[in-house]
């Protein structure tokens, strides 16, 4: 018995709901009906729950409901159907793992359950409890769903999908999911609707049928298995071409050249008879893209052109009728296209010397095969030398030193002489180089940056190296130009570096350059702080200078008293230490304080912190006595005054409150000497500190016999 392919790819779908209706008849005659459910119009089960269309129009569920997929308005599991509130008129329902769908008399659609990848259609991907409204949804004849993604088939032949994408099951072109119904591109006279987890197929009215999503086991049946892009996902609905017709064989290719093939086949052999061959389309990409073949039905060969020089296709072919495509050829024309010459190498530089000059040479873009080698040509190409350069350029000799000639360039490979480069202008030379001459030198820190002025004229092009050297010396060293100019490193800061360079050539050396000199330095290390004294209104520092200047001396020093926030210059300018005066503060306000060194390159690391608090200076409170001891010729006695803000600097005593006697004082200790016994003695005491001397301290002794 024979079945025509048109009846049978339109009976895949029907067959389908056949089968299952059939199973369940047989399992409902031979097992207890689920309780409480009658007059049932279709069932849909999925992961450990179930749902019952009843003939009403209304709908029972049961089971898991862990995320709301029963629509109850809970997650709590039941173990009986259940009506759904809110849902009447239901003509159809689908269901997947954790979420449901039903399809209305209306043709629109609610959906309810887990919508983690957007499966329910609702614009995010907020699970809903309850029976919801899909927005944009209209016309709608059948519903199909898979894991996290859904499909609905509208009444205009057309279908929208939306939900988990990530194998191209939504058939969007792409593997992006989106969260509400987009229309499937490529898709038109769909009359039925398919869906796996990871991937959908559509019946169309022309008896074909088209599939997209994921294709890793052939499970699509379609042209092109595999993708650059998106490896065996197919993400764009495709024709499974052998339910059309099958693919043609025996491909030879033929008449290959440099940007053409011809290709013979033969053609099916199981055209339809209601629907003859009416062309041919060819691919190059394993069937991603398709071309016209541009030949009648009864055609077994075509040409390809348009084709790259010195590369590899394979080319593959199928049938095309009124149904659409038919499958893809199995087997494939494979084949090189001839090698076309080189595109044009580039002159990268060229070194001229005593009757030479070396050429540098970057490959071309497109070398179409192997470089055997590079033509030469010094006359701007009116001649050619052949095979005489290698890959990375050579040396042309034999030329006349002061004469200009025009060098150009070619690849040879199999095809032979490709495009040739630009001229370049080569002069040779038995002279020294030209003369350098510094621009400009910038000093850094260990370092000066040394600015080389442009030379001009033909004999630049015989220089092969820069040299300097550093104040006088006999050495030159080496060096590269970068950005026209270089830097001479591991100076001494604070030395003046007097800088000549030259060139050299293969004919020897210039003569020396201008002279320019430089002096390396940096900013300045951290000084330190090593005490603070508050002062009439200010603070006095003691400090250590930088144990390195950077070899610039100190233009001034700069504080802050807001932890750096702020730098305040020392006025007038202070150079020297080893002690710092800060005034106009606020009295009895601490001050955070640190200071740096300002150079000629500027300000320096900063020193330590430390905390000062501003005072008010006056001079010492009038001295108090105590422990007195009196002899026959000397009187003993500890003093003290109050600094008030500065400290005592000397005691003195005197007889007469006029002339005064500063002795040694052996901690607070005075003694007053030279006294005659049993005799009265009025004696004045006084403190002195920067501020001036205290008020007076009067007693009266009396000596000893």
């Amino acid at each position: 018995m024979s079945l025509s392919k048109h009846w049978s790819t339109r009976s895949i779908f029907a067959t389908v709901l056949m089968v299952v209706t059939f199973g369940l008849s047989q399992v409902s005659a031979e097992a207890t009906p689920a309780a409480s459910v009658t007059k049932v119009a279709s069932l849909a089960a999925a992961a450990d729950s179930s749902c019952a269309l009843l003939s009403a129009g209304t709908v029972k569920c049961w089971g898991y409901n862990d995320y709301g997929q029963l629509g109850l308005g809970d997650t709590n599991r039941v173990s009986t159907p259940t009506v759904v509130p809110g849902l009447s008129g239901v003509t159809a329902l689908a269901m997947s793992y954790y979420s449901t769908c039903a399809l209305l008399s209306a043709g629109t659609v609610k959906c309810w359950g887990a919508n983690y990848y957007g499966q329910l259609g609702l614009g995010d991907t907020n699970s809903v409890l309850t029976p919801t409204v899909v927005p944009g949804l209209s016309g709608v004849t059948a519903l199909a769903m898979g894991y996290g993604s859904t499909c609905a088939l509208l009444s205009a032949g057309t279908v929208k999908c939306w939900g988990y994408n990530g194998y191209g099951q939504l058939g969007l072109g792409d593997t992006n999911s989106v969260s509400t119904p987009t229309v499937v591109p490529g898709l038109s006279g769909v009359t039925a609707l398919a869906k796996g987890d990871e991937r959908t197929c559509a019946l169309l009215s022309a008896g074909t049928v088209k599939c997209w999503g994921n294709n890793s086991g052939g499970q699509l049946a379609v042209d092109s298995p595999y993708s650059s892009d998106n490896g065996y996902n197919v993400v764009s609905p495709r024709y499974v071409g052998a339910l059309n017709m099958s693919g043609p064989t025996n491909l030879i290719d033929s008449a290959v050249d440099k940007h053409s093939a011809v290709i013979s086949f033969a053609a099916p052999a199981d055209v339809p008879s209601d629907r003859p061959i009416s062309g041919y389309e060819y691919s190059l990409d394993w069937g991603q893209t398709w071309f016209d073949a541009g030949i009648s039905s009864t055609a077994t060969s075509f040409t390809v052109n348009g084709l790259v020089c010195y590369t590899s296709y394979h080319v593959s072919i199928r049938a095309v009728n009124s149904a659409g495509p038919g499958a893809m050829s199995e087997g494939y024309a494979y084949f090189d296209t001839l090698t076309c010459p080189a595109s044009a190498p580039t002159i990268s530089s060229v070194v001229a010397s005593n009757g030479k000059v070396t050429l540098s040479i970057t490959a071309p873009v497109q070398p179409n095969g192997n470089i055997y080698g590079y033509d030469y040509s010094i006359n701007n190409g009116a001649s050619w030398s052949s095979y005489n350069l290698f890959w990375d350029g050579s040396t042309i000799t034999g030329l006349k030193n002061g004469v200009t000639y025009q060098v150009r360039v070619r690849a040879v490979n199999s095809a032979g002489a490709g495009a040739a480069s630009d001229s370049v202008t080569a002069y040779p030379t038995n002279q020294r180089p030209p003369t350098p001459r510094i621009s400009s030198v910038v000093a850094g820190n260990a370092q000066v940056l040394v600015n080389v002025a442009a030379l001009t004229g033909p004999l630049v092009q015989s220089i092969t190296q820069y040299q300097y050297s550093v104040n006088k010396s006999a050495l030159w060293q080496s060096v590269t130009l970068q950005d026209g100019g270089f830097t001479i490193t591991g100076l001494t800061n604070g030395a003046v570096q007097a800088i000549n360079i030259r060139t050299r050539n293969d004919n020897g050396v210039s003569a020396s350059s201008n002279t320019m000199s430089a002096t390396p330095m940096t900013i300045a290390s951290a000084p330190t702080i090593q005490s603070v004294t508050g002062t009439n209104g200010g603070l006095t520092l003691r400090f250590l200078a930088p144990s390195n200047n950077g070899g610039s001396r100190a233009k001034n020093y700069q504080y802050s008293l807001d932890w750096g926030s702020t730098w305040i210059d020392c006025s007038p300018a202070l150079t020297v230490g080893p002690t710092m005066t800060i005034k106009g503060l606020v009295l009895g306000t601490q001050y955070p304080v640190s200071i740096r060194m300002v150079n000629s390159v500027g300000p320096g690391e900063i020193s330590n912190w430390v905390y000062g608090t501003a005072t008010l200076i006056t001079v010492p409170s009038s001295p108090k006595v105590s422990n007195l001891s009196v002899g026959s010729t000397e009187a003993t006695f500890s003093i003290e005054a109050s600094s008030n803000g500065s400290p005592v600097t000397q005691y003195s005593y005197s007889f007469d409150n006029k002339n005064w006697t500063s002795p040694s004082i052996y901690g607070n200790q005075i003694s007053v000497p030279n006294l005659s016994p049993s005799k009265s003695y009025t004696i004045y005491l006084r403190a002195s500190n920067a501020k001036g001397n205290s008020p007076t301290t009067k007693m009266t002794i009396k000596t000893l016999k």
